[in-house]
């Protein structure tokens, strides 16, 4: 086979014409995810001024909502990456206005369980072993967020579904309006009117409400919405079986790295504090440039999937090939920044210099994981379009968590690599992580295969294939009766399908559905109030040693017993 022949194989209507495609999705993508990923970041800079005290709450605190509602949203929105783009290629626009309904109502019950987790943080820290007063105030932080959870899925769902109508700049902005809100917010709550870390939770709820409404209500007014998209129908709650198998799957595949990272942080500690503030520095750094291969896996992972809708496997592997090829984008930043600044990058967080020339060390380590954790981050969102996030957490659990981290701790501990071993793990983990999704990807996909899978599952709710569930409208035919004319209304087939009565055993299962979140927010109500430790005895006692400290801390912000924090 010939170069050209090979290039015609991979590329049958030419690179740069699925490139540009690509990219329309991708620019866009990468800036706005970059916009989300700093707001809580922001939090911290304008916080952590207010003392030890009030810095360990909000690290605490927004790791843990990067866990509960950022982290674990992404990952359950997978299953939006897979049926949205599966069945905005096929022009199913009825049934993907259901599939919209499903994901409102599906990630609004699991913000309950959200809810009912955050109410208890407290009680589960002190539990945990962590310092009281630590726990409460992380506590009453992640109660006062707990407006804007709805947040983290809302921009989601509607990003995925305004992208198949190639509205991408809406999306941008509501990013660019978070920014700016945050910036102004902390700035008035916790530096002007020093609210503290009340004022630091508000600025953030402000932030994340107000873009996202703005979003959705700019959306809600574009023509095609009010076109295409259903009145809310008991349709939404068929089918839960297949969107949770893949959003669970998302879950896991999205998470566990992080979580593997989180491991990292907690590991370097028992070292000492030199290697937790370097492996500290290092793990932010490269979250922060997570957003350059984000944009490009949605943008994949929306072409991919939206190819296989339409029956068109041979673009769907163009599109996954054209995408892989253009890592080197994500990756020149980051690699060169490492590998330039060194030495420089870690000023910006610390002024130790053990721990900026230990810092210095691992980021050679941290630029070559970078290429392939940009390479696999890509090729996640090619297993999100094509519906197959399963095999991405199979990968990720192998690679990490029977590879990487206990080799990592070996090495670190029992030689004198210490962090630069856990370090050297990874990147073997990541090496092995992208090969295994290469050859997956090349090998073992049958693209004509999932093509089919991928009509089927978008075909759901069509009463005739043929003409297929375009619109629900309900149009006027004239028919003659005895040389009369007349003229009478005649429902679609989308509009028959829509209109047909639910299933007994469909209402009971809704009822369960819904039941099993709002019952467990209950018991974590009555959980709340019954809890044992006495919360008012421990914030006074902090009261009092911060001001015999004389800290300078506003006494609405701190809590008690953290006298080995400030020593």
């Amino acid at each position: 086979m010939s170069w050209r022949e090979f290039y015609t194989t991979l590329y049958p209507d030419g690179y740069f014409s699925e490139f540009k495609k690509s990219m329309k999705i991708g620019v866009p993508m990468t800036f706005a995810v970059f916009c989300q990923l700093i707001i809580q970041p922001l939090a911290i800079l304008f916080g952590g001024h207010m003392g030890m005290i009030a810095l360990g709450t909000l690290g605490l605190a927004n790791s843990i909502i990067s866990v509960l509602c950022n982290t674990m949203y992404l990952g359950l929105t997978c299953a939006c990456d897979t049926l949205f783009s599966q069945v905005g290629g096929s022009n199913n626009k009825v049934y993907l206005g259901i599939l919209v309904q499903r994901s409102i109502v599906a990630f609004s019950l699991v913000a309950f369980i959200v809810y009912g987790i955050n109410l208890n943080m407290a009680t589960f820290l002190i539990t945990m072993g962590q310092d009281p007063g630590i726990s409460v105030l992380v506590g009453h932080y992640l109660v006062w967020f707990m407006p804007a959870v709805p947040c983290f899925y809302m921009l989601k769902v509607t990003r995925n579904y305004t992208i198949l109508y190639g509205e991408t700049k809406s999306y941008f902005a509501s990013g660019i309006a978070g920014v700016i809100l945050a910036l102004i917010f902390n700035y008035v709550f916790v530096d002007v009117l020093e609210f503290g870390l009340m004022g630091s939770a508000s600025a953030q709820n402000i932030a994340f409400i107000v873009s996202t409404l703005g979003y959705i209500l700019y959306v809600v007014r574009l023509d095609f919405h009010r076109k295409f998209f259903p009145v809310w129908n008991w349709r939404l709650f068929e089918k839960w079986g297949e969107f949770f198998e893949l959003a669970i799957a998302g879950v896991f595949m999205t998470s566990l790295e992080l979580w593997a990272f989180e491991i990292s942080v907690f590991l370097a500690g028992l070292l000492g504090t030199v290697d937790l503030g370097a492996q500290s520095i290092v793990f932010n750094l490269d979250m922060m440039l997570y957003a350059l291969p984000a944009g490009l896996s949605i943008a994949c992972a929306i072409r991919t999937g939206q190819c296989l809708g339409a029956g068109r496997p041979t673009e769907a592997r163009s599109a996954c090939y054209v995408s892989i090829s253009c890592i080197f984008l994500t990756t020149l930043i980051p690699t060169t920044l490492y590998a330039t600044l060194r030495h420089e990058l870690p000023k910006l967080f610390t002024n130790d210099k053990e721990v900026i020339a230990l810092a210095a060390e691992l980021l050679p380590f941290v630029a070559f994981y970078n290429v392939f954790m940009n390479l696999s981050i890509v090729m996640r969102g090619v297993l999100r379009g094509i519906g197959k996030q399963r095999v991405g957490s199979v990968v990720i659990t192998i690679s990490y968590y029977v590879l990487a981290l206990p080799i990592g701790s070996c090495l670190m501990f029992l030689t004198p690599l210490g962090t630069k071993g856990l370090w050297i793990s990874f990147c073997c983990a990541l090496v092995l992580n992208s090969t295994i999704y290469t050859i997956y990807l090349t090998r073992y996909v049958d693209w004509v295969e999932l093509a089919g899978m991928a009509q089927k599952r978008a075909n759901h709710g069509r009463a005739d294939e043929t003409t297929g569930l375009i619109n629900a409208e309900t149009t006027k035919a004239t028919v003659v009766i005895d040389g009369a004319s007349d003229s009478v209304e005649t429902k679609s087939k989308a509009q028959e399908w829509l209109d047909a009565e639910m299933p007994r055993d469909l209402k009971i299962k809704s009822a369960f559905y819904m039941g099993i979140p709002i019952l467990f927010f209950i018991v974590c109500i009555i959980i709340k109030l019954t809890c044992s430790y006495d919360e008012e005895a421990i914030l006074g006692a902090l009261r009092t040693f911060i001001q015999n400290r004389k800290d300078g801390f506003n006494s609405t912000t701190v809590s008690p017993q953290n006298a080995t924090l400030i020593e």
